[in-house]
């Protein structure tokens, strides 16, 4: 890297694009890579298990957003705190750190223990039940005989 790119003025350098993917029910995956151009960002918004990706400097500033394919499979409030929050959390971290320390590829399984969204984590069992409605023809007499 010159001491333009270094500086952050003229080439555009390394980016780091971390890509939201759904596993199945309960289960997404972060998919980190090291990228430099519009490629690597229209393959994510393609591929089929996509919910979203976002593209970060390599200090860890958010460049750029977009939704995939499967982004269709959460609630859009869900997909809004995901996309805010995502940044922060723990796993983003370390694979924003994997990457920045030099790896061309880093992955981990996205928690949602602190949300308990997608059926799992700490409130996923402890959700009340539906309140089923009382069925108005039981308990009368029947008076066909």
């Amino acid at each position: 890297m010159g001491l333009l790119g270094f500086l952050g003025i003229g080439a555009k350098g390394d980016r780091h694009l971390v890509v939201i993917t759904f596993e199945g029910p309960g289960r997404l995956r972060l998919n980190g890579n090291r990228s430099a151009g519009k490629k690597a960002k229209q393959g994510a918004a393609a591929h089929d298990q996509t919910v979203a990706w976002i593209e970060f400097a390599p200090g860890g500033g958010r460049l750029d957003q977009g939704l995939g394919p499967a982004a269709g499979r959460m609630g859009t409030e869900e997909l809004q705190v995901l996309l805010r929050d995502l940044p922060t959390d723990p796993a983003c971290r370390a694979v924003l750190q994997g990457l920045a320390g030099g790896r061309e590829h880093s992955s981990k399984v996205l928690d949602f223990a602190k949300w308990g969204q997608f059926g799992v984590g700490s409130d996923a069992g402890k959700r009340p039940p539906l309140k089923k409605e009382p069925d108005p023809t039981k308990g009368q007499n029947d008076t066909k005989k």
